[in-house]
């Protein structure tokens, strides 16, 4: 009679909510270890984010370099180095039209016992195929525009997150 048709084919694409559903928990999956990691260093991704631009930038740079670079406001940013500064990890430059920062000893040696503690996440990552990572990052952009069309004027994560849709109607 011939095989059962499987589920798992290429031809046909997955359930629309199998697909919400892995891609939450793969996000929350991803954040909850990478909070870990960060968390004894009392930083978040992005202040880490904000680290390391510092550190590749490797000299001076200020917090609208910053702000530009890992897709924050300038106040953001500004938040972040006022917070590295009270802990001692950061040298000032203050020049008639702007305040630049460096790391110093202190904040190099955070920042790279924050990347020790990124160690399994990182390697995890690096373990999945090119073919799979590539996907990851095309799917994002791509899903946003099909929400944004969906929900024109820009509120549609908190439509999309309403909860009649994960717990049916009331």
């Amino acid at each position: 009679m011939g095989t059962p048709p499987s589920i798992w084919t290429e031809d046909l694409p997955p359930e629309t909510f199998r697909v919400i559903t892995a891609a939450i928990a793969c996000g929350r999956h991803l954040q909850t270890h990478i909070d870990d990691a960060l968390e004894y260093h009392g930083l978040t991704w992005l202040s880490y984010l904000a680290l390391l631009t510092m550190a590749r930038h490797g000299n001076m740079i200020h917090a609208a370099a910053i702000a530009r670079r890992i897709g924050v406001s300038r106040q953001t940013a500004t938040g972040y180095l006022q917070r590295f500064d009270v802990r001692g990890m950061l040298g000032w430059r203050d020049e008639p039209w702007i305040r630049s920062a460096w790391l110093t000893l202190e904040g190099q040696r955070i920042f790279d016992a924050a990347t020790d503690d990124l160690h399994d996440v990182i390697r995890a990552v690096e373990r999945i195929g090119p073919r799979e990572r590539w996907a990851i990052i095309k799917t994002e952009p791509a899903l946003a525009l099909q929400l944004h069309r969906s929900f024109p004027g820009g509120d549609w994560t908190e439509r999309l997150l309403r909860p009649p849709l994960w717990y049916g109607p009331p």
